[in-house]
């Protein structure tokens, strides 16, 4: 079985309204920013997310939350996302 996907787009093609991806990182650091940003891309909404954290304004988690994409964030740090207060 080939599990080398061709590139983001590919990857977060499945990724449907109401999903629950689960993102990694921790604060600012190896946060997979073009992942989110083509999952932004994509349209899902709906989403549940499970990270570490909320993400910042424009970046990480921020990025799907801002736009009201995220329905729930399960996560252990609270961040200032404006978005998410």
């Amino acid at each position: 079985m080939d599990k080398v996907i061709s590139g983001a787009a590919a990857a977060v093609a499945g990724i449907a309204r109401g999903a629950a991806p689960a993102v990694g990182g921790f604060g600012p650091g190896g946060v997979p920013e073009v992942l989110i940003r083509t999952l932004y891309a994509q349209g899902a909404t709906g989403l549940s997310v499970v990270s570490n954290d909320r993400g910042v304004d424009g970046r990480g988690v921020g990025v799907l939350l801002a736009p009201g994409r995220i329905a729930r964030v399960t996560g252990s740090m609270r961040t200032d996302a404006v978005a998410a207060c």
